[in-house]
C-alpha cells in the first residue's frame, strides 16, 4: 500500500543517517540469538555540552579548554594522567556513549522498550574518538504479549577495538513484532 512504502522509505533514510548496521533484522522479524547490529559515532564538543545542558551536569571534564587538575584531591592527578583524563581533552559523558544501545534498537525495531541495563565503564572516551557500539542477542524468551532478548552491550574504539563500556541489557519487542 502506499502508506507502507512511504513507512519503508522512511525507514530507509534514518537507517541510512544513523549508519545502523549488522544482522539484527529491520522491525524484529526473524531476530535470533547470535545476530548483533552496530552504529559507528563521533560525540563532538557541542554533543557533550548539549547533553551537559540536557541533564543538568556541568561537570568541568565534560567541557573542552578546562583544567581540572586543580579541582580535585592531592595524590589524584598521577592516577589520572596516566588515564587520559587529564589531558585537556572533554570527556565523553559514559550515559551519552552509552545511549548508542537505544539509538540501535529505536532506528531498527521502533517500539521496542529497554527494559533493563547494566554497565560497565571501563576506558574514557574523548570528544572526537571514533567510536562503535555494537549490541550482540544472546538469549530470546517468549512472552505472552513479545519477545525479550537479552543482549551484550559494549561501545569500543575504532581505532583498535579497545574496550570502553560493556555490559548487558533486556529489551522487549512487542507482540506486533513477528518473530
Amino acid at each position: 500500500s502506499y502508506h507502507k512504502a512511504i513507512l519503508c522509505n522512511l525507514q530507509s533514510r534514518i537507517l541510512s543517517t544513523w549508519g545502523v548496521k549488522g544482522t539484527l533484522p529491520r522491525n524484529g522479524k526473524g531476530v535470533t540469538t547470535g545476530q548483533y547490529a552496530e552504529v559507528h559515532r563521533i560525540f563532538s564538543d557541542d554533543d557533550l555540552r548539549s547533553f551537559s545542558r540536557l541533564v543538568g551536569d556541568p561537570n568541568p571534564i565534560h567541557i573542552s579548554g578546562h583544567d581540572v587538575s586543580s579541582l580535585l584531591p592531592e595524590g589524584v592527578s598521577p592516577v589520572l594522567q596516566k588515564s587520559g583524563l587529564l589531558s585537556g581533552r572533554p570527556l565523553v559523558h559514559g550515559m551519552l556513549a552509552a545511549s548508542l544501545f537505544s539509538c540501535i534498537f529505536g532506528t531498527l525495531i521502533p517500539g521496542s522498550v529497554y527494559r533493563n541495563q547494566q554497565l560497565n565503564f571501563i576506558k574514557p572516551i574523548f570528544a572526537g574518538d571514533p567510536v562503535i557500539g555494537k549490541v550482540y542477542v544472546e538469549k530470546l524468551k517468549t512472552l505472552r504479549h513479545g519477545l525479550l532478548l537479552k543482549c551484550k552491550t559494549e561501545v569500543v574504539l575504532e581505532k583498535d577495538l579497545t574496550i570502553c563500556i560493556d555490559g548487558n541489557a533486556m529489551v522487549w519487542l512487542p507482540a506486533a513484532i513477528p518473530k
